[in-house]
């Protein structure tokens, strides 16, 4: 529980400063939830708990009345990640880092596909 706690936390304060400040590193802004949520999953045991944080993180990012299609794109992104994250057959810092790989790829497929194109990504 406590663990569960702490991760709530640390990214309840990651999706706010992502959502509010921001962290650019050469003009390119980097997407803390997305990593964070990924790395949290793999040291809590139960699917419900890290689908509670994909949650939190979608409302700190943008809180408003109607979800808008990036944030339903986050989410579904994360919650594919959560679910395969079982079956990869690596360490668990090699999992990690392949998820973060492989979500942001995802995230930018399908929401701003342009962006991949460019010099940027």
């Amino acid at each position: 529980m406590a663990r569960f706690i702490y991760a709530a936390l640390i990214i309840g304060i990651i999706s706010f400063y992502q959502s509010y400040f921001g962290l650019n590193i050469f003009g390119i802004k980097i997407n803390l939830a997305l990593a964070g949520i990924i790395a949290a999953s793999f040291f809590l045991k139960d699917i419900p708990e890290t689908i509670f944080l994909i949650a939190l993180s979608s409302f700190a990012l943008k809180f408003s009345p109607q979800a808008e299609e990036g944030i339903i794109i986050f989410s579904s992104v994360l919650l594919g990640a959560v679910l395969i994250r079982k079956f990869l057959p690596w360490h668990n810092a090699i999992n990690n880092v392949f998820l973060v790989f492989l979500s942001t790829l995802a995230f930018y497929l399908i929401g701003a596909y342009k962006l991949i194109l460019s010099a940027v990504f």
